[in-house]
Formats: C-alpha cells, structure tokens, sequence
C-alpha cells in the first residue's frame, strides 16, 4: 500500500487532512488579500515586509488544535500594527 493511503486509513485521519488543507487554503487567501493590500498602497517594498511580518505572526499563534480563520485575522492585525509602526518609526 503506498504511504499516503496508509495513512489516511481512517476517517478521522481523513478529516484532519480535509481540515489542514481547508485552513491553509484560509491562510493564502488571508496573507495574500494582506500583502496585495499593502503592494497596493504602499508599494513592493512593503508588501515584501507584510509578507514577513504576517508569516512570523502566524508562528506564534498557540491555538489548542488547528487555529480557525479568526485567528488568521488576528495574525493580519498584527501583522498590518507592525507594519504601521515601522511606517511611524520612518517618519520620525
């Protein structure tokens, strides 16, 4: 038996796999609706910066189990409150 259909040999594992796929797919959607946001505004060289600052906010979300599209939204806020911070550390 080859070893992805090894291990999704049970239904639960078949619905984890289901809803890691499904929130990755949230997450690229929320990163990239945010960095094409701030591209958009800001230009390219912000948009690189967002990209880093939304992808170092994700790793620190320490949700019991898989986190849910809400704390994606909570990872672009934080991410946009850093990024609108080192605009205001510029101007300064």
């Amino acid at each position: 038996m080859p070893m992805n259909r090894k291990f999704l040999d049970t239904p639960a594992k078949q619905k984890l796999v289901g809803s890691c796929a499904s929130l990755f797919h949230a997450a690229e959607k929320e990163m990239t609706a945010f960095v094409y946001a701030v591209d958009q505004l800001f230009g390219a060289e912000s948009s690189w910066r967002a990209a880093e600052y939304w992808i170092e906010q994700l790793e620190t979300i320490h949700s019991p189990g898989n986190p849910s599209v809400s704390d994606l939204r909570h990872v672009t806020i934080a991410a946009a409150s850093r990024l609108a911070g080192t605009f205001c550390m510029e101007v300064a």
